[in-house]
């Protein structure tokens, strides 16, 4: 098992491919009473003792957080554990959190539903599942396309200038918010670098049935001259196991965690800047959350950015390392790496030729966003890490308070009063 072991200038915790969910629309809950946003505000990064008194006169309210966790024994489910355990302490108890495991509230392709009809009141959304309904942010994994071939610089700069250039654009925020949503994090990536892992050695993914998610991986297989093939979730352990597939695609995180490489250990990574595509689940809210008071809506706001989005990434590096020691690791060669970065270029080109956005203004905000990350981490320990000595670094307990500090500082233009 993996550790999580970022050492932060804050308490942070855990947060990967997990979904979270509060109730309280009942005229019982506390929440039906309070108007929007009402009350004094707390500012960020205050005392527990602060966040105590500013919620002292807040009628009690009961929040549940759906995950997709089998339980507080996963380390999906690690997030949750602490973040109930925080936000508990600092609203005084009056935020009472309970926390239900594995989609027991709403299946995933039900949660932009449940979030309006009141089922739930805040989750992670699996956007690219549905992306007639959502377009701007099925494209948001095309950020991922490119990125720093060292592992740790690489997987920080794109978590964070995602986030950082989602929250810039507006098309983006009006497709959520227009939805009837609240945009808490308008765009997450999960799951860690993103690999195709085969049940027999390859070079290359030439003839090769790969199980995709979404369209943009199906075209990225087809270049690569394999057959994509679509299988649901649970299958796919045992498609490996029984030859139906050969490979799977997935973030390394979600192909250790779900144990897919005991049945495909032969992980296949691009050579170079070019990438398999990443996932994206944004962290969203449903109406009752502009019933809360403003403070209690600036506290979950804040405690999700201070452990949800750190631990996301805490948690992709630490399986990243655990596999290393698990499985093979297999460069494509230049031309097959050519073959993907062409792919990725075209599915570049289409998203900024749509109507979807300002094209022109996305592309320079996300390279300018990425190029900012990059050198904001070029004086860390993480610029000297590659693939080789990368579990070594990580077992070194390494320190990434940088990259927690600056999401904080990213984001707090976007709070709930600011």
């Amino acid at each position: 098992m993996p550790k999580n072991l970022i050492k932060q200038s804050a308490a942070l915790t855990g947060f990967v491919l997990l979904g979270l969910a509060f109730t309280g629309c009942s005229t019982d809950s506390g929440l039906g009473a309070a108007a929007a946003g009402t009350g004094e505000g707390v500012a960020a990064g205050a005392s527990a003792a602060v966040w105590q008194e500013a919620l002292a006169d807040m009628d009690p309210v009961k929040l549940i957080f759906q995950s997709n966790a089998a339980s507080e024994l996963s380390p999906l489910g690690e997030a949750e554990v602490n973040f109930k355990a925080l936000v508990e302490e600092y609203s005084g108890g009056n935020i009472e959190i309970e926390i239900a495991w594995n989609h027991s509230i709403a299946p995933p392709l039900d949660v932009d539903e449940a979030l309006l009809d009141g089922r739930i009141d805040m989750s992670r959304l699996l956007t690219g599942s549905q992306p007639q309904d959502f377009p701007v942010s099925n494209e948001m994994p095309t950020t991922t396309l490119v990125r720093d071939s060292r592992p740790a610089v690489g997987e920080m700069a794109l978590k964070g200038s995602l986030i950082e250039t989602a929250w810039g654009t507006p098309e983006l925020i009006a497709e959520l918010e227009g939805q009837g949503l609240t945009v808490i994090v308008p765009a997450l990536s999960g799951g860690g670098s993103p690999v195709v892992a085969c049940n027999s050695p390859r070079e290359d993914l030439r003839g090769a049935q790969v199980r995709v998610a979404g369209t943009h991986m199906h075209r990225q297989i087809e270049a690569l001259g394999g057959v994509p093939v679509s299988m649901s979730f649970a299958d796919v352990y045992e498609g490996l196991q029984r030859g139906v597939i050969d490979c799977t695609s997935g973030g390394i995180a979600t192909v250790a965690e779900f144990s897919w490489l005991e049945q495909a250990p032969n992980v296949i990574i691009p050579a170079g800047e070019t990438a398999f595509v990443g996932g994206n689940a944004p962290i969203l809210a449903g109406p009752s959350f502009s019933r809360l008071p403003l403070a209690a809506q600036q506290l979950l706001f804040d405690m999700t950015y201070k452990t949800f989005v750190p631990a996301s990434l805490d948690n992709e590096l630490s399986w990243l390392s655990y596999s290393l020691g698990k499985g093979t690791f297999t460069e494509l060669s230049k031309d097959e790496s050519d073959k993907l970065s062409n792919a990725n270029q075209e599915l570049i080109r289409d998203f900024y030729g749509s109507n979807l956005v300002d094209g022109t203004s996305f592309e320079k905000r996300i390279n300018d966003a990425k190029a900012d990350w990059v050198a904001l981490l070029e004086d860390t320990d993480a610029a000297k890490v590659g693939l080789k000595d990368f579990h070594a670094w990580y077992e070194g307990e390494p320190d990434l308070s940088a990259f927690v500090d600056h999401v904080t500082k990213t984001v707090q233009g976007y709070r709930p009063g600011a």
